[in-house]
């Protein structure tokens, strides 16, 4: 599994997007014979290493012959490209590009998604691009995208609806979620195509990750200026490989609060709807602060992805003002869960290994619980039971 990690400082188009793809070793022969099963006569596409300001980087340059259906409607081209030999995820790609696409036209021009028909993303160079972009990705193994932010340029553009500004209205609407800005000479870096592909494929970057880089390519756009690299640049490689430790390893959000004004109940309650949403542990400590003011210490720990939404609970359900935010590192002992049955009752207990070794082993307290009530036993002996039936059966 790889991943590809997009930097449109100078922009994006869909020619941009394939030339970085061909820079960072995407094999022209295997781009070409992947394209010919779209079954579309009338185009060829090549490379060409050219200079964009200071820096080096592969023009795609794609050539149409056959300009007789310029346009096309979002159901013409699917049937285009589901008729095709392409692999099913480069199909589903491709489509869901031109939906992202068909979707916004639909609404910014008030009619139902399948009455649109493309202007210059239906031609046939733009289907080559976006096609020969999912088809170079499959080639080179990536799964997931991520971009950072987009320049998409200023002033003003001329189309087929007159003089629309800069960035495009569909191209606007496209990144919605991205983080975006403009820089360097008035013109559109961003052109809907390239918008169409970030909005269907890639993610945007919130905080950085583990990542090694194993080639970079920089991909040409057709305009060049002196003094500014038109240029898309991306990053293929992957995460650090695991070590060999037997203990697995992933990351843990931790969100902390300090509480000096809150009675008791809340926090108890603020706990309980933390848990319901999914927190993996809440821990609540007494602590003593400045001005000897008696306090909690909250602390969450969640999923990394899930961080926004524990700390829209804790403003809204305690008095803290500001929260403090980490994404940690965490070792874990791999865990199984297996059921022994003490007394008639089903009860999951957890086993912790660390290699081939038992290190714990845990009966869930709920199910230790009820059998406890219905025997009229200890909590302990009901517990040590279904242990050592645990540690017999693993």
């Amino acid at each position: 599994m790889a991943d590809l990690w997009l930097d449109p400082f100078a922009g994006i188009s869909g020619d941009m997007f394939l030339g970085a793809l061909l820079d960072a070793g995407l094999p022209l022969k295997q781009l070409q014979a992947d394209l010919k099963g779209l079954k579309l006569s009338g185009w060829s596409v090549r490379r060409e290493s050219v200079m964009r300001g200071a820096l080096a980087g592969t023009r795609a340059r794609v050539k149409v012959t056959d300009v007789a259906h310029p346009h096309r409607g979002l159901r013409e081209i699917r049937k285009i490209i589901h008729a095709s030999k392409l692999p099913t995820r480069v199909q589903t790609r491709s489509v869901s590009v031109f939906e992202k696409l068909g979707q916004v036209e639909a609404r910014m021009h008030g009619v139902p998604v399948e009455k649109i028909h493309f202007h210059e993303v239906g031609a046939l160079d733009a289907v080559v691009d976006i096609v020969g972009v999912c088809a170079g990705l499959e080639r080179l193994g990536v799964e997931r995208l991520w971009t950072s932010a987009v320049n998409v340029g200023s002033g003003l553009i001329k189309s087929q609806h007159g003089w629309l500004p800069v960035p495009a209205p569909a191209t606007a609407e496209l990144l919605k979620g991205f983080e975006v800005f403009s820089a360097g000479p008035a013109a559109e870096h961003t052109t809907p195509t390239g918008a169409a592909l970030l909005a269907a494929l890639a993610q945007p970057v919130q905080r950085a990750t583990k990542f090694v880089p194993a080639a970079i390519g920089y991909g040409a756009g057709e305009r060049q200026w002196p003094d500014f690299p038109n240029l898309l640049r991306v990053t293929l490689g992957g995460e650090p490989a695991r070590n060999a430790a037997p203990w697995e390893q992933d990351e843990v959000g931790v969100l902390v609060a300090h509480v000096d004004d809150a009675a008791p109940q809340m926090l108890g309650y603020a706990m309980e709807q933390l848990l319901a949403a999914g927190a993996w542990d809440v821990v609540l400590q007494p602590i003593h602060m400045k001005k000897n003011r008696l306090a909690h210490r909250v602390e969450v720990l969640c999923c990394p992805s899930e961080i926004a939404q524990m700390a829209g609970i804790l403003f809204q359900e305690t008095t803290t003002l500001g929260l403090r935010v980490d994404v940690q590192q965490r070792l874990i002992l791999k865990r199984t869960q297996s059921v022994v049955r003490v007394a008639g009752h089903d009860i999951r207990v957890k086993a912790a290994r660390q290699g081939k070794k038992i290190i714990t082993v845990m009966p869930e307290y709920e199910d230790v619980k009820k059998c406890a009530q219905a025997q009229k036993q200890p909590w302990r002996n009901i517990a040590q039971r279904a242990m050592a039936l645990a540690k017999e059966k693993l």
